[in-house]
């Protein structure tokens, strides 16, 4: 595996790990930011992998509402 996938996957992990110490230990609001920030990351990388398979009208209707949700 290349070292770009490795680079991925840990900047997943971390925003991950950031997600679950502010659900925990943080604010209400700062919980939900840091996993809006993730599920976008994921979205994106979801779209930028995967676009062609995602072409289907009811998936890129949940993604972009997913992606709505997550921006508020």
């Amino acid at each position: 595996m290349s070292s770009y996938w490795w680079f991925k996957a840990a900047v997943l992990a971390l925003l991950a790990c950031n997600a679950i110490v502010f659900a925990e230990y943080g604010t209400a609001n700062e919980a939900l930011d840091s996993a809006a920030w993730f599920v976008l990351l994921v979205l994106f990388e979801v779209e930028t992998r995967f676009g062609a398979r995602i072409r289907h009208l009811r998936i890129g209707i949940a993604i972009r509402a997913i992606r709505l949700v997550a921006a508020f």
